[in-house]
């Protein structure tokens, strides 16, 4: 979750950062869950994706 107004660079990086370091961001006990699925990753519910995050997700998984 981040506010709307943080800038588009720094949303797109954190996301990049978030999902090529998962694995090593996840703790052991929870190896196994589904979160890093694309399709969990950008479901949100009625919370809106940031547009960073949004070309962070369609850079890494088209």
């Amino acid at each position: 979750m981040c506010r709307p107004e943080l800038p588009r660079g720094v949303a797109e990086t954190l996301t990049r950062l978030l999902v090529l370091r998962a694995t090593a961001l996840v703790p052991h006990d929870a190896v196994g869950t589904r979160f890093l699925d694309v399709r969990s990753l950008i479901g949100t519910g009625a919370a809106p994706l940031h547009p960073g995050a949004i070309a962070a997700y369609r850079a890494l998984h088209g």
